[in-house]
């Protein structure tokens, strides 16, 4: 495929009447789909754009974000989602840093670049004019650029990479074969659409022709139950979090009565107590999926699996090639402990900016994403650790430096340690370990006030911890283990 907007103009001729998307009350067929995108791109591309030419969009998770992010695809730019969840201080870091020619955004605050406001009236104007007919004809192929999809490195400076067209229409055609993604399914949109997962499975649902429910976010367990009886949902991919929500409501398996076809779960372990569970009170087809940003899909590991292999991630998915080898890059045996790296047509080939940093990560065509594991004798992949620096927050990734770099500009920190907490729901959580400079006068809520207006709230550490000192090694390096090691389990 050319361009992926082109998916929707090939159902809207085999299936014009069939809903496309569904919010709340709206329903958008694939023909009205086609004609909204056209004319959204005819808008986009009078502000005088080049092929490639790189566009910010930052909007709720409405039909409009919808409409304008098919629009961008088929303007032929290269698209930067930004969360709509970050404060305006970040956002203004990411624009900044990339310099988009052009801003998608529901706010009327100043950026000091042009930018269109999209909301119901803009929605309204494309609506009105939808029986005009628009040539938008574009040059892209399956190398052109389509998406930077951002992750904030350790350093603190974000960064991310570029996919193509086809690197993700390659992902789309993994998730019919491995993950059994139907052409006919009603998906529940329950994730956010900058979470890379809950793009990636909405934009592979458009593709294949089915419908798409989005959801209004944040939500209660007892919402998100009511959505998949009201619209009939069969495919819904949920976070571990959401999960063990569920899994507290009453009568949970007495309401969903195996109403999803299918249930996936990315982003954090679900224990093998946790997918037993899940699997007898709200889907018995489980699918826990591990993949990154960079790689697409890596690993699944099905309903069907073993118990016992409920730990692992399970196998390799299509068209993935999957090592564990040492330092040196050599293959090592089964059962032994090692660096992942894989390929495929899913992969992208380097960070958009930063070659040094890529060159540790992308190497001779394979992706590093940082994880260390291994395969069993029945070629089962276990996930051991990571050798980046990362928290994994209900699924959603968190580098601390970023959070210490923040914490250690506050006049009565001294020195600081961010680390990642144990959490039975969440996965993780964030604990920040301050050698205050006066510890008499330091002030928790001053310092969480203060990240409150610096980032977004699920980068906010859970809890501060004051030290007069930190565990460090010979070299003078803090023992971040040591600090981890004092952390009880979070229950609840």
């Amino acid at each position: 495929m050319m361009n992926l907007s082109e998916s929707i103009s090939k159902h809207s001729k085999i299936k014009p009447n069939y809903p496309a998307i569904i919010y709340e009350s709206t329903f958008i067929s694939y023909l009205q789909l086609e004609k909204l995108v056209n004319h959204a791109t005819y808008l986009i591309k009078s502000e005088k754009l080049s092929q490639g030419d790189l566009v910010g969009i930052c909007l709720p998770d409405t039909i409009e974000h919808v409409i304008a992010f098919y629009a961008l695809i088929r303007s032929g730019v290269a698209i930067l989602p930004m969360d709509i969840r970050w404060p305006v201080e970040e956002r203004k870091n990411i624009i900044s840093a990339f310099s988009p020619k052009l801003l998608l955004m529901d706010d009327d605050l100043n950026y000091n670049l042009k930018k269109i406001i999209i909301n119901k009236d803009w929605l309204k104007k494309i609506i009105s004019s939808l029986n005009l007919d628009y040539n938008n004809e574009t040059n892209t192929d399956g190398s052109s650029n389509l998406l930077l999809s951002l992750s904030t490195g350790t350093t603190g400076i974000p960064n991310g990479p570029m996919l193509t067209h086809s690197q993700m229409e390659a992902r789309f055609i993994t998730q019919k074969k491995s993950l059994y993604f139907g052409e006919d399914d009603i998906f529940l949109a329950a994730t956010p659409f900058y979470f890379g997962a809950g793009r990636s499975f909405l934009m592979g649902m458009i593709h294949n022709g089915c419908t798409v429910v989005l959801m209004k976010k944040p939500y209660t367990a007892e919402e998100l139950v009511n959505y998949i009886i009201k619209y009939s949902i069969n495919v819904c991919l949920l976070v571990p979090t959401i999960l063990r929500k569920l899994l507290k409501e009453k009568e949970i398996e007495k309401k969903l009565n195996n109403k999803l076809r299918l249930l996936l779960s990315t982003g954090s372990i679900l224990h093998s107590n946790e997918r037993k569970e899940v699997m007898e009170k709200i889907c018995p087809c489980l699918l826990n999926y591990y993949g990154s940003t960079e790689g697409g899909g890596v690993s699944v590991l099905k309903w069907d699996d073993p118990l016992e292999k409920s730990e692992s991630v399970g196998k390799t998915v299509y068209g993935t090639v999957l090592e564990i080898v040492d330092d040196q890059g050599i293959s090592i045996g089964k059962n032994n402990i090692g660096r992942i790296r894989y390929k495929g047509p899913s992969v992208a080939q380097s960070f958009f900016i930063d070659s040094e940093k890529s060159s540790s990560y992308f190497k001779d065509g394979w992706f590093y994403p940082g994880d260390l594991g291994y395969y069993d004798s029945d070629g089962y992949l276990y996930l051991s650790g990571r050798s980046k620096d990362i928290i994994i927050r209900s699924g959603i990734n968190i580098y601390p430096a970023e959070i210490e770099n923040l914490l250690i500009s506050h006049p009565m920190v001294n020195d600081v340690a961010v680390v990642p907490w144990p959490s039975k729901i969440r996965g993780e959580e964030i604990a920040a370990f301050i050698i205050p400079i006066d510890k008499k006068s330091f002030k928790k809520n001053d310092i969480i006030d203060y990240c409150s207006k610096k980032i977004s709230r699920y980068k906010i550490p859970r809890d501060i911890f004051l030290l007069d000192e930190f565990p460090k090694n010979s070299v003078g390096k803090i023992l971040k283990n040591k600090l981890t090691e004092q952390l009880k389990i979070i229950e609840e």
